[in-house]
């Protein structure tokens, strides 16, 4: 569930790139658990900051090529 205040959002995709970075198990373990959505509706933030975190949060997760294919299929099925 995203929150409307700027900075929880901010500090949630922060973290969550932390968690991210470098350790594969976790970007499968995070995207299984439904970061997917939340993430991609980040990246339509006003805020310029909470955009970049989400950015670097879901190009973290494509470094797992599995989840690099349920971005993608969430994007086509999203967007089409």
């Amino acid at each position: 569930m995203l929150m409307n205040n700027v900075h929880i959002n901010y500090y949630f995709v922060y973290i969550l790139n932390k968690i991210l970075l470098n350790i594969d198990n976790n970007r499968i373990a995070i995207a299984k658990a439904g970061a997917i959505n939340p993430l991609i509706q980040l990246l339509n933030s006003i805020h310029n900051s909470v955009k970049l975190q989400a950015t670097a949060a879901v190009w973290n997760l494509s470094l797992n090529g599995k989840v690099n294919v349920r971005l993608v299929h969430h994007t086509y099925t999203k967007y089409r």
